[in-house]
């Protein structure tokens, strides 16, 4: 399990202790907004400006990628393997993870971008303009804008056919892939900004300001439970391949959930 934090450092633990096995570092300067894994490699964001891209194998830092003016504040990586970034300048950048060069510049949010996630031929970003915008991968072009959020779009992930959106207007939504429509909007956090939102076991998670992290029935449109444990809101949701879940906390905890 890795987490990034402010201290620009990438923690890793042993799942089967539960215990701290190494940390990653130096490669930032500032804060780690964002990470991801691919294959053997971890991807983080910073607000130093920079992507780092790691080998997990020996903990080192492979390269450092710039090209953001200002914090880089997502990562994705989709899987066919392209790299994007976006970040406080408003763009989203593609990049060769082999050479570091930077093949794309997607422009259209009109500021910072908080959220990226990639599947199936397409790039969704969220960002504190209020949108989801939709991109074709191949083409770079913008393929639909989703204009149902009244604040900032915080955290997106996918589902099957759907998609799913997390906000500063204390909602999650509920979107058809294909059409771009909103199916449902999720209020189960009590007006708090949802920070985080993921699919774990096949059941959708969101966590946010309340500290609260909430299991819901999507198509009953309410929750089910609610996992409380954090005493400081909850800015990250993960799901393990193991089937549990994992959440970080501005408490300056990470929190190992059965599900």
């Amino acid at each position: 399990l890795y987490a990034g934090g402010r201290d620009g450092a990438i923690a890793e633990w042993d799942l089967s202790t539960g215990q701290l096995s190494r940390t990653l570092s130096p490669a930032h300067s500032k804060g780690v907004t964002c990470i991801c894994i691919s294959g053997n490699r971890i991807f983080s964001a910073s607000e130093d400006g920079g992507v780092t891209i790691w080998n997990i194998s020996t903990g080192h830092p492979i390269r450092t990628i710039r090209g953001h003016d200002g914090y880089v504040t997502a990562v994705c990586v989709s899987p066919e393997g392209r790299l994007y970034s976006g970040g406080a300048d408003r763009m989203i950048n593609e990049w060769d993870i082999q050479s570091g060069r930077r093949q794309w510049i997607l422009t259209g949010h009109t500021r910072w971008v908080l959220t990226l996630c990639a599947a199936n031929g397409r790039l969704y970003s969220g960002g504190n303009d209020h949108t989801v915008r939709v991109w074709d991968m191949s083409t770079g072009r913008c393929l639909m804008v989703l204009e149902e959020h009244r604040d900032w779009v915080f955290s997106l992930c996918l589902g099957r056919d759907l998609l799913y959106s997390s906000s500063r207007d204390g909602t999650v939504k509920v979107w058809d892939t294909g059409t771009g429509q909103c199916l449902r909007t999720l209020k189960g956090h009590d007006g708090a900004a949802v920070r985080a939102v993921t699919v774990a076991a096949g059941k959708l998670y969101s966590a946010g300001d309340d500290k609260a992290i909430v299991e819901w029935d999507v198509k009953l449109g309410r929750p089910t439970r609610t996992l409380g444990g954090h005493f400081g809101a909850v800015s990250a949701l993960c799901a393990g391949s193991d089937g549990k879940l994992y959440s970080g906390s501005g408490d300056c905890s990470v929190k190992v959930w059965e599900i």
